[in-house]
């Protein structure tokens, strides 16, 4: 009949709770704002929880007293407790023996008898009171075993009221400081657990139960001997870490600690009744879960289940559109403020990136949007790392290390989507063009180029492997300490950060679409020029290094050539063969992307120069006339760009590239900053010939189905006569390759002749003039001018003619003959 009446009242009390919780709803203050849950129900509607509950708890907690029953709420709920309640209230089992009953009932899991000893914790029943702003106890507190025991740990039930519905938070606070240093080194990734009285969330703990009932049952025998040594004073080193976890967990916390046997027992005592509470609490959860995954299927609600703080997971990166595993820091459930926004599961991870100095752990986050009934894991936007298939488990790891190999300052070839990121936040547009380029790998100058980027940088304020990662202070931040082993590899960023020289444009690139540059040996061999020359600029260029100084420290180092002459005859092609050469990267730029203005001009071409000398460049500016004419007395802003251009060259360290065809404008002062000049003069027939076979040759190598034995077939000499420069040559063979190509036929002459013919018909007509709408109306003029005077000299002709008849029928009469 006890019985009875003991489940009719906790009927009623549970009514009382959740009506208690529903009125208290409706009494919504104006402090709060979006509700998060933080890991705890364990239904479909998911509890909430805000930022403001972590400093209520420090309020609530910091009264510990068990003592404190529910009568002062109960005056306040006392109408809907009287509805609900019993009138045998008085035989009601109160929560302690309730739960020591519960216990008694479960069976032991870790090791050793819990329900003969004194109970270690008490259950405590709370609602969130919105009027008074913090959680009000509506339960009784147990009124036995008032020992020291009772108040190693608290269970707390919350009851929190989200958009009219009632859900529950599992807490456990713990009071035992030895049972807490024990707990932060079985479960190093829970940071809560490291506050002076940590207040946990239940789940969290289930999450490790594993490696809590194993350090139970490996410590039951000598728990047992403490017990039985517990009149002993005397202190002793205990483990904390006996088979605490799995080897890929690392912490900071101490493995051991200094306690009495007694301490030691009431601690083992203590974490043993907490592994048998949360085996019993979440018993049916878990048999749900099991069958769920046994089908390869998940619900919302038991993500939680799915995925724990300190194990991995993984999943595809929306922005770079390729797998990327994180090792979870922490999880939780959101529901937004905001009634058009969908509730999500939130998941707080740590990546390693590598900062342009060393690599750092990136916090990055992750959701899960809700979603009714069952999902296949499968369709998650984040999976376990226990599901990762083995294949995709070894290319994340070998991309891990082509990121470590990669990282620093590096030259390399690239071919894959070059990202760019416009703008922050959620007006962030993501920008991607495909890239076939050499590029340059290099966070450090990336970051002072773009200080305004959506980048990534190491922080100070990071918790210390609060995601199982080794982690040490630096003075500008926290690096990750080496050397790696598989799970961190496996947890490296796919993007690193350079320039595309071919782009011409900074940006992400991924780290699986990098290889080592093939550099072509003969390159400079190949160059079209006197071979005095060639000597002459080889010399130069490879002792740059060794070159004797200006008397001022930084200054006369730089090593400047200038190229002269009409398009066309090799004078970028030059600067392109001496970087292949020194295999180094060559920077490009022309005179329009420098800018016009002084100030603008200045600190582009400061820039360039700084760039050029950090990855040891060779700079071509090509144009470069428009920033070295000649000065004068009335123009000052070429004045300044001119005096700009001259100060920053003359503190150039490196190997500097200028080209013009208006030599003759040149300002005087960059006469003797020149370390050479070079004129290239228009090309002869024997080195248009060379050039003609050169770029067949090219040609052959690249494509032997279509330009193979090219020699056979194609007449260079014939088309040497023709005095095409050696741009127009190579454009005039990529042009027959592409008409080749169509036909699906070898290269031959006939393809050669249809271009060449096109290119000298439109070289006639810009002679002519043909086609330019000014030059027809001014041909058009110039003939009816000279129509209209030929007209007027005919008339002319026509009326002198018939005046020279006259006189002579005139005379003819006058002689007497013209009768």
């Amino acid at each position: 009949m006890a019985g009875t009446h003991a489940t009719a009242t906790t009927v009623a009390t549970a009514a009382f709770i959740a009506a208690a919780a529903l009125v208290a709803g409706y009494q919504l203050s104006a402090k709060l704002h979006a509700r998060t849950i933080d890991n705890t129900t364990a239904d479909e509607n998911s509890a909430s929880g805000n930022d403001e509950d972590e400093a209520l708890d420090r309020e609530v907690d910091s009264d510990s007293d068990s003592d404190w029953d529910f009568e002062s709420s109960k005056v306040k709920y006392a109408d809907m407790y009287n509805h609900y309640a019993s009138d045998d209230e008085s035989d009601s089992e109160d929560e302690g023996d309730a739960a020591a009953n519960k216990k008694k009932e479960a069976p032991a899991t870790t090791g050793e008898s819990v329900a003969e000893e004194p109970q270690c914790y008490t259950e405590i029943e709370e609602v969130w009171d919105r009027s008074s702003y913090r959680y009000v106890r509506i339960k009784r507190s147990s009124k036995k075993n008032k020992s020291a025991a009772t108040k190693a740990f608290y269970v707390h039930r919350r009851h929190v009221v989200t958009h009219g519905e009632s859900d529950l938070r599992v807490n456990v606070r713990i009071e035992l400081a030895l049972m807490a240093r024990i707990l932060q080194a079985l479960i190093p990734t829970e940071e809560k657990l490291y506050d002076s009285i940590p207040f946990v969330s239940a789940r969290d703990l289930y999450a490790k139960i594993d490696a809590v009932e194993a350090w139970v049952a490996a410590n039951a025998k000598r728990a047992a001997d403490a017990r039985a040594a517990s009149d002993s004073t005397e202190a002793t080193v205990i483990s904390a870490t006996s088979a605490a976890t799995s080897a890929e967990e690392k912490t900071t916390a101490p493995a051991t600690a200094s306690a009495t046997p007694a301490e030691f027992a009431e601690a083992h005592r203590a974490i043993a009744q907490l592994a048998t509470f949360l085996r019993t609490e979440f018993a049916d959860l878990q048999a749900k879960y099991d069958r769920l995954v046994a089908q390869g299927l998940i619900t919302y609600d038991l993500l939680w289940m799915l995925l724990h703080a300190g194990d991995m997971a993984w999943g595809n990166d929306a922005v770079y559109d390729r797998i990327q595993a994180l090792r979870i820091a922490r999880v939780r459930y959101v529901i937004p403020s905001a009634s058009d926004q969908s509730p999500y599961f939130h998941v707080t991870g740590k990546t390693i990136e590598w900062s342009g100095t060393r690599f750092f752990p990136l916090t990055v986050q992750r959701a899960i949007l809700k979603f009714g009934g069952t999902k296949p894991l499968a369709e998650l936007a984040l999976r376990p790392g226990a599901q990762m298939p083995p294949a995709t488990r070894t290319h994340l790891i070998a991309r891990g290390k082509m990121l470590e190999q990669y990282a620093g300052v590096q030259y390399v070839e690239y071919d894959g989507p070059l990202i760019w990121r416009q703008g922050h936040g959620c007006m962030q547009r993501i920008i991607k063009v495909p890239v076939t380029s050499r590029i340059m790998v290099d966070r450090a100058s990336f970051e002072r180029q773009n200080p305004d980027y959506d980048l990534k940088r190491p922080s100070t304020m990071e918790s210390l492997d609060d995601a199982g990662i080794d982690v040490a202070a630096g003075a500008d931040g926290l690096a990750i300490m080496g050397p790696f082993e598989a799970d961190e590899y496996l947890i490296m960023c796919p993007q690193f950060y350079g320039y595309a020289f071919g782009k011409k444009a900074w940006g992400e690139m991924l780290v699986e679409f990098i290889k080592p540059i093939q550099f072509a040996e003969h390159a400079y061999d190949q160059l079209v020029l006197d071979p005095a020359t060639k000597d002459l600029v080889l010399g130069l260029v490879e002792s740059h290094g060794k070159l004797h100084a200006d008397l001022i420290q930084g200054k006369g180092r730089g090593l400047i050539f200038l190229l002269h002459g009409s398009p066309g005859q090799g004078k970028t092609l030059t600067a392109e063969v001496i970087a292949e050469h020194l295999q180094r990267p060559l920077i490009s730029m022309g005179a329009g992307e420098m800018g016009t203005g002084p100030d603008k001009l200045e600190k582009r071409l400061q820039s360039l120069l700084t760039l050029a000398e950090t990855w040891q460049a060779v700079l071509l500016l090509d144009e470069a006339d428009v920033f070295m004419e000649r000065r004068s007395t009335h123009e000052m802003y070429r004045n300044a760009c001119v005096s700009i251009f001259l100060r920053l060259l003359e503190r150039y360290q490196g190997i500097l590239f200028l080209t013009t065809n208006r030599v003759g404008t040149f300002d005087e002062a960059f006469h003797s900053r020149l370390s050479l000049a070079l004129r290239f003069a228009d090309m002869d027939e024997s080195a248009r010939l060379v050039v003609w076979t050169q770029a067949l040759d090219r040609l052959a190598a690249s494509d032997a189905a279509t330009a193979a034995n090219w020699r056979d077939r194609i007449n260079v000499s014939t088309m040497a006569h023709i005095p095409f420069n050696g741009r127009r040559i190579n454009g005039i063979v990529r042009t027959a390759h592409a008409l080749a190509l169509r036909d699906k036929v070898v290269i031959d002459q006939t393809h050669f002749d249809t271009v060449i013919k096109r290119l000298q018909q439109f070289d006639k007509d810009v002679h002519l003039g043909i086609g330019d709408m000014s030059t027809r109306a001014k041909s058009i003029r110039r003939r009816k001018t000279h129509r209209v005077a030929a007209d007027d000299a005919l008339l002319a002709e026509d009326s002198s003619s018939e005046e020279s008849e006259d006189e002579n029928v005139v005379e003819e009469c006058i002689g007497g003959s013209c009768a």
